[in-house]
């Protein structure tokens, strides 16, 4: 008997033992579903891109922290859609509206997220918006969408969005001064113009008086009609002045508003003048506001090839084909037309990026340029918090103060520095 009790638990002692292979593949599981919490706390379009981000910057040196979101429209697509201005300054960058919480702005961003050409962008916030028609369209291509990350995180980086901010107001500074020298000539010109104005129109009344007194009734009558016509000419003048001068400023108000504020300043000096001067002053203004804007554009076209760069870069380190990124061009291409470089385009044309995105490959190293043939490596998840209501998801650096690993509440970081 004791001797089958002392067996049974041998056997029992052996199996124990055994049991590690079983409790390592728990453990690798466990392990393989580090990304678990975020896959069901993150909406379906955002996960991926977030996890795309999250490797972009493990591999790469980003040392604040950068947000990323996906939203179904932007308020200007949202405009051309409705034509409602003030609706689309609300649902242009709303996360997912519900149909029972607003049906116009769930149509909106139904609609959008369908038809809209794809975009990205990045602001100085360092929030990346990626858009929805750009996530469905590249769907099932997770290394294109790493290749648009990686360029919006290069704005970011490079700090593009603060220098072209920079560049437009310098430009405006210099734009306001020519506007401003414009107007001040065709205001000399309109003053020159009401002397001799004055000067003719007194020595018409000299004329009138001088023939009226001598008898040339004719004369006298001719001279004071002359003087009626020039003074109706003048207030004609002056009234065309007025309209000519609204409709330009209605025309350009808005775009210069945001833009340059200070040659918008500048060109309200034409209020006041004739018709003429008014006319004659904007082909002069058009023509230095169409040289600043050639100038904005050429500045940004190379930022956006500077991004290009190293977004290959970027996801050649993040162990990504960066031969990939040439396929982002092919879709977006392919839905623009939009072949060559226009200098009133903000971005280069399809040639040219792909020619520079080409060239950035080839100067890889072979190590970089192959890295992504390698086993990936499983790198630590770094912090991030997700803000529900926004649909907004930011990821801080390895090693932020009072951040742990994967999900943090947004709290973390002040207890970290003010205690419990």
């Amino acid at each position: 008997m004791k001797r089958n009790l002392m067996l049974s638990c041998l056997v029992a002692l052996v199996a124990t033992l055994l049991t590690p292979p079983a409790l390592s593949q728990s453990k690798s599981k466990q392990s393989a579903d580090r990304y678990a919490e975020a896959r069901r706390e993150l909406p379906e379009d955002l996960y991926p891109v977030y996890r795309m981000l999250e490797r972009i910057i493990q591999t790469n040196k980003t040392n604040n922290a950068v947000g990323i979101t996906v939203r179904s429209t932007t308020p200007r697509e949202c405009f051309e859609m409705t034509g409602n201005k003030e609706l689309c300054a609300i649902v242009g960058d709303l996360p997912d509206v519900q149909a029972k919480d607003s049906m116009i702005a769930w149509a909106i961003q139904v609609v959008s997220s369908t038809t809209s050409l794809p975009n990205a962008s990045a602001d100085g916030g360092s929030l990346i918006r990626m858009g929805k028609s750009l996530v469905n369209g590249l769907s099932g291509r997770p290394e294109a969408i790493a290749c648009v990350v990686a360029h919006e995180l290069a704005h970011i980086n490079q700090d593009h969005i603060k220098k072209i901010s920079e560049k437009g107001n310098e430009l405006d500074e210099k734009t306001s001064s020519k506007i401003a020298s414009a107007v001040k000539n065709a205001q000399n010109a309109q003053k020159s113009a009401e002397t001799w104005a004055a000067i003719a129109m007194g020595l018409n009344a000299f004329s009138s008086g001088l023939n009226a007194g001598m008898g040339n009734y004719a004369m006298a009558n001719q001279a004071a009609m002359n003087n009626q016509y020039l003074a109706m000419s003048l207030q004609a003048e002056s009234a065309a002045g007025v309209t000519e001068y609204a409709r330009y400023i209605t025309e350009n108000y808005a775009t210069l508003q945001n833009n340059a504020p200070r040659s918008l300043g500048a060109m309200k000096g034409l209020d006041g003048l004739y018709a003429t001067y008014v006319k004659r002053t904007k082909k002069d203004i058009d023509q230095y506001l169409n040289e600043h804007r050639m100038e904005l554009m050429g500045f940004s076209r190379e930022q956006e090839s500077e991004a290009d760069r190293k977004a290959i870069e970027y996801v050649a380190k993040a162990g990504i084909n960066p031969k990939s990124c040439l396929n982002v061009l092919d879709y977006i291409h392919k839905t623009t037309g939009d072949k060559t470089t226009s200098p009133t385009d903000s971005h280069p044309g399809e040639n040219e990026r792909r020619a520079n995105m080409e060239k950035a490959i080839e100067e890889l190293s072979p190590s970089l340029k192959n890295r992504h043939k390698m086993q990936q490596a499983k790198l630590p998840l770094l912090p991030y918090v997700y803000d529900k209501s926004s649909q907004v998801v930011r990821i801080m650096p390895q090693g932020t103060a009072g951040m742990k690993e994967g999900k943090n509440s947004k709290s973390s970081s002040v207890d970290a520095l003010l205690g419990n």
